[in-house]
């Protein structure tokens, strides 16, 4: 959970490497785990959503997370209870799965992990 530093764009000589701070995430390849931070995409990560990160997290942030291979996006809420769901499927994420306060999530990448926003 943040404060964690996530490096991406590592690989891109073009670009200068990019560091965020997800609200939570998951990395499940310990390679990828540095004194400084999170090297390389996570598998999981999750934002939760306020007046001033809206745009960044359904813009910037996604675009971002999907360039570099994060397989499994979620943009919570709190307010609404709403859960925002992108899954990766190849290289892009899928259509937005939008899920309702009260109904499970079932996650992409923890098997039998499922989440409710009550």
């Amino acid at each position: 959970m943040a404060p964690l530093d996530v490096f991406l764009d590592e690989e891109d000589a073009n670009r200068a490497a990019t560091v965020v701070e997800p609200d939570v995430l998951a990395v499940f390849d310990p390679a990828k785990i540095g004194e400084e931070g999170i090297h390389g995409a996570p598998d999981f990560v999750a934002e939760v959503l306020s007046d001033g990160t809206a745009n960044r997290d359904f813009g910037v942030k996604k675009e971002l997370y999907e360039r570099n291979g994060v397989r499994e996006y979620w943009i919570i809420h709190p307010e609404t209870g709403t859960v925002f769901q992108y899954i990766l499927e190849g290289e892009l994420f899928m259509p937005l799965k939008e899920h309702r306060r009260g109904v499970p999530v079932q996650s992409a990448v923890f098997p039998g992990y499922s989440w409710i926003c009550v």
